[in-house]
Formats: C-alpha cells, structure tokens, sequence
C-alpha cells in the first residue's frame, strides 16, 4: 500500500523538480541574493528532502519520516513568505545568514485568511491562528522526541521497541497524507512565485498539478467538511 502510494507522488515529484529546474535560467548566478535565487535553492533543498522522505516511506521510518516533513514543510513556508510578504527586509536578513521564525509565516497567513473573501461560513467556524499554531506543535512533538510522538515506535505485540519496524510501516500509512500536503504546499508555493514573476502561463500549469494531485474542491465542499468536524 505505501509503494502505490509513493509511486504517485514520486510522479508529481517529478514535474515539480522539472518546473524548479526551468528557473534555472532565469538566475544569471547561483550566488544572486534576490527572491527567485533564494526560491530556487529553497524548493532545491526540499525536492532532495522528499527524494529522502520517500525512502524512508519505503523503509517504515515513522519517526525520521515525519522530522523530515516537519523540516520541508518549513521550507516550503518561507518560500511562501517571501513572495506573499511586503516586507523585503526578510529576504534580506535570509541572505545575511539570520533564521526566519516559522511564527512569521503563520502570522502572516493569519492576517491573509482574515482579508480574504472566504465564505463566512468557513471563517466563522476556524480560529486560522490556532489551528495552524497546533499543527506546527503536533509535528514539533516528533522533532523534539516528546512521549507522545515516541509512543509510534512502539511494537505493541511484541511490548518492545519497534526495532523491526512493525509499527513503522503501520504509522508510515497512517501519515502519508503529510507527504501529499508537502508536494501540495510545493506547488502553491511555485505558484506564489510565478504570481510574483508574472507568469502567467507556468501559474496555469502548476494550478493544473495541484489539482491533478489534491483534487478540486469547492467552497461548499469546504464548508460540508467543516460541518463534520464540528
């Protein structure tokens, strides 16, 4: 179950390494310090990352699976900051060396959500700050070896530790989905950047991936999946 899995999204890999790759020539040198330089190495650095989160996928690597994950999908989230945020003083503190809290990224995605036009139906019924705020803490518990997390890497038949790997690939299957989010995430953050480039024409083709690999969702389809989980 977990191969079928991967080999689809070794597939979407696939075309969005392509679409990294052409930005290439759009960067007359690889030391430049402007937003599509400093994207290109960033999506760089993730696409090896998924190489190696597909590996341990394959391997039942619960715990490193995740960690890794966690790490990209930080990644992903500063790509996402420098081209949705005003403020180019960041890019230029990234440049000089200095760390981008992830907490900037989710106030920002906050103060985004409060200004969109979302159905109210949608936004009445999400606190977006602590949702996003909780997500980022459920996957730091593996980060930062909490019980909660350790818990997955024990093999409960044999009341041991899953040295074999037992649970692994039982906990692998059970987050999956996290792989499928960070190529989706890798997607929206391209098309953040072609927005920010102008070009139009590769912004269709990676919305097209996105849905290709999330499926289309409407507004209503949002709002019956919200009334569930209430």
């Amino acid at each position: 179950m977990i191969e079928n899995k991967v080999r689809q999204y070794e597939e979407t890999l696939a075309k969005i390494e392509e679409m990294v790759k052409a930005l290439k020539q759009e960067i007359p040198h690889i030391a430049d310090q402007t937003l599509i330089c400093a994207c290109y190495l960033i999506l760089g650095k993730v696409i090896n990352a998924c190489k190696s989160i597909i590996i341990l996928a394959r391997h039942g690597s619960n715990q490193e699976f995740v960690e890794l994950v966690r790490s990209a999908q930080e990644s992903c989230a500063l790509v996402l900051l420098f081209c949705l945020d005003d403020k180019t003083d960041r890019l230029s503190s990234w440049f000089e060396g200095k760390i981008i809290e992830h907490a900037n990224f989710r106030d920002l995605m906050d103060e985004l959500f409060a200004k969109s036009d979302i159905h109210p139906s949608i936004k009445e019924g999400i606190d977006h700050k602590k949702m996003s705020t909780d997500i980022y803490r459920v996957m730091s518990k593996y980060t930062h070896c909490s019980y909660a997390a350790i818990l997955d890497s024990v093999d409960v038949f044999m009341e041991d530790f899953d040295f074999e790997k037992r649970a692994g690939f039982h906990y692998v299957l059970e987050h999956e989905y996290m792989l499928k989010s960070l190529l989706g995430n890798m997607i929206v953050s391209m098309k953040a950047l072609y927005i920010k480039l102008g070009k139009e024409e590769e912004r269709a083709t990676a919305d097209q991936l996105h849905t290709d690999l999330m499926g289309e969702r409407t507004e209503q389809d949002l709002i019956d999946l919200l009334n569930k989980t209430r």
